[in-house]
């Protein structure tokens, strides 16, 4: 049911082609669609990147279908990180979307603002959450700046995901979770 997978990119242009690509599909099949903006960007720098790039975007976000978020309203709430307390957020919003009629959630969440001392407490959220979205109707891509982790962090981090992928130099390269185990 559920999918859980992770984005490595090098540029906010390579993020932002691949959400705005990732979003469209859940529009097309009924999803309401989350992102948790890069801090970056910022929610209405996000929405006016977006919106060179998806057509019709305000009626999506007018009629709630899209929701932008930054991290301080949904991962750190309130002002910590606390893995419980977002599975919890994610689970309400998955059951919330199911009863307006959509067919399911698509979310992405970037972790740019993500601080050393929450990394373990972050792996651990990644490692429940992978265990709970396969039974949720669930579509989720974390979306992570290469430039802010090394490679056993990557690899970490992949290990909690179906599927990864790699943006580098404009040309994408996938990896699923057992390429990564096996490494």
């Amino acid at each position: 049911m559920g999918s859980h997978n992770c984005l490595y990119y090098e540029s906010t242009e390579n993020l932002l082609e691949f959400v705005a690509y990732f979003f469209e599909q859940g529009f097309r099949i009924n999803e309401s669609c989350a992102w948790i903006v890069p801090q970056s960007l910022g929610v209405k720098g996000a929405k006016a990147a977006l919106g060179e790039r998806i057509k019709d975007l305000n009626i999506y976000t007018e009629k709630g279908q899209l929701e932008l978020l930054s991290h301080e309203d949904s991962y750190l709430r309130p002002g910590i990180f606390s893995p419980d307390e977002v599975l919890e957020l994610v689970t309400k919003k998955e059951q919330d979307v199911l009863k307006q009629g959509y067919s399911g959630l698509r979310g992405s969440g970037d972790v740019s603002w993500l601080q050393e001392k929450d990394w373990d407490k972050w792996v651990a959220y990644e490692k429940a959450l992978d265990k709970m979205i396969p039974n949720k109707k669930i579509t989720a891509l974390c979306t992570f700046p290469v430039e802010k982790f090394d490679i056993g962090k990557l690899l970490t981090l992949s290990c909690s995901h179906g599927v990864t992928i790699r943006i580098k130099d404009g040309a994408s390269s996938i990896l699923t979770n057992r390429d990564v185990k096996s490494f």
